[in-house]
């Protein structure tokens, strides 16, 4: 059976740099913020989505460990709005590594997810899993654009329209 065509990305955000660009997500920075946009690529099996979301996580590990523009991060939204509503277990816990050194790091973590149930369970429980301190898990863009503009003091947590 025939693979049906990748859908196009996102557009890239305009006032952000791109940082890095791969098959299904693209970083973006502006000031001392990481915007991470993952789409869905159904022509891709589920073991290259997950090598993609391992590198992914390394990349913005990478960030948050140096600096961006000579400082330190201060947050990093994951847009998962267009990536599959469901993560499997590889991309959970890259997912959580991601959420664990922004913690660690004292950067704060946003996962901007689809407004549905099921997202909205399992990022939230990633969220509580591993940052529970800074993360956020959200429906709203507006809520992760206000996290790239002033990081308190949205409470952190899980945020439904």
């Amino acid at each position: 059976m025939e693979q049906p065509p990748a859908p196009s990305p996102p557009r890239p955000r305009e006032g952000w740099s791109t940082l890095v660009e791969a098959a299904n997500h693209r970083v973006e920075q502006r000031d001392r913020c990481l915007w991470v946009s993952v789409w869905r690529r159904p022509d891709l099996d589920t073991a290259t989505g997950a090598a993609l979301a391992l590198a992914l996580v390394s990349t913005v590990i990478g960030q948050i460990s140096g600096p961006v523009g000579g400082a330190s991060l201060r947050a990093v939204v994951l847009d998962l709005r267009q990536a599959p509503p469901i993560n499997g277990p590889s991309t959970q816990q890259s997912i959580g590594r991601l959420l664990a050194a922004c913690e660690q790091a004292g950067v704060t973590p946003a996962l901007l997810h689809r407004a549905e149930a099921l997202p909205a369970m399992q990022l939230g429980r990633l969220v509580r899993e591993y940052a529970s301190r800074l993360g956020h898990a959200t429906d709203d863009p507006a809520v992760a654009e206000t996290l790239t503009l002033r990081v308190a003091p949205v409470t952190p947590g899980i945020r439904r329209k």
